[in-house]
């Protein structure tokens, strides 16, 4: 497996950057985890939007799919213009509601509503989805091909659940919202530390362990500095960066 990341602010992107998008390539398929503001026209440095076999969307907050109703007029005009596409897998949260309906296409999409522990299979990649605590319905995402484990944390508070879902893991994609120099802790904003991100790496036993869903403003060595506490393989996720898993 392959991980390249597209975006990697968090609420909102910095100039020249975007917010949540990652590109899982695994056994010949590519599948987009998140696609928030600037990620679609990242991704199609690589390939044409039509060339994306599936897309898992972690939660309906607008840095992490903001382009998703995007992607669907994208879709949609490339139909009406005469192309023959089956619709897109995309696995997303039923909730909020309102959000949901901005993206709503059967022409652009198959959809899959993501519920807790829900497994499913891509051919030979499976994906599986572990509730998250977060304001609105979140999840983290568990992929298992080529004889690997990927686990992306998308949004949360520090939980026990992302630790065992994260057990053992290859990669860990994990948020690590805020730092020291931010004012701020896990328990004012529901987000992760880096300090827990790492904490979280280290419970679980994992490989690798990469950071993401950064505030713009704050280096990133404040958050590797801070997650190396806990984790000293941490590392940031870097844009346009491919990660062998």
């Amino acid at each position: 497996m392959r991980l390249t990341v597209f975006g990697n602010s968090g609420s909102f992107p910095g100039p020249d950057s975007a917010c949540a998008g990652y590109l899982l390539e695994a056994d010949g398929l590519q599948i987009l985890l998140d696609c928030g503001n600037g990620v679609l026209a990242r991704l199609q440095r690589y390939f044409p939007i039509e060339q994306l076999d599936a897309l898992v969307v972690s939660h309906l907050h607008f840095d992490h799919m903001a382009d998703l109703p995007v992607l669907k007029y994208g879709l949609e005009s490339k139909v009406a213009l005469g192309q023959c596409l089956e619709p897109l897998q995309l696995f997303a949260p039923a909730t909020p509601e309102e959000v949901r309906h901005t993206f709503a296409s059967e022409v652009a999409f198959a959809s899959t509503t993501i519920e807790d522990g829900m497994l499913t299979q891509l051919g030979s990649v499976s994906l599986s989805f572990v509730r998250m605590d977060h304001p609105v319905e979140t999840y983290a995402v568990v992929v298992s091909a080529e004889d690997k484990r990927f686990v992306y944390s998308g949004d949360t508070l520090f939980n026990r659940r992302l630790i065992d879902a994260a057990s053992g893991a290859d990669l860990l994609l994990c948020e690590a919202t805020a730092v020291k120099s931010l004012h701020t802790a896990s328990g004012d904003i529901p987000h992760l530390t880096a300090r827990q991100a790492g904490e979280v790496a280290a419970q679980a036993g994992v490989r690798q362990l990469l950071l993401t869903h950064f505030w713009y403003e704050t280096p990133r060595e404040e958050y590797v500095a801070e997650a190396r506490q806990a984790f000293a393989g941490a590392a940031a996720s870097e844009e346009f960066v491919s990660y062998d898993i």
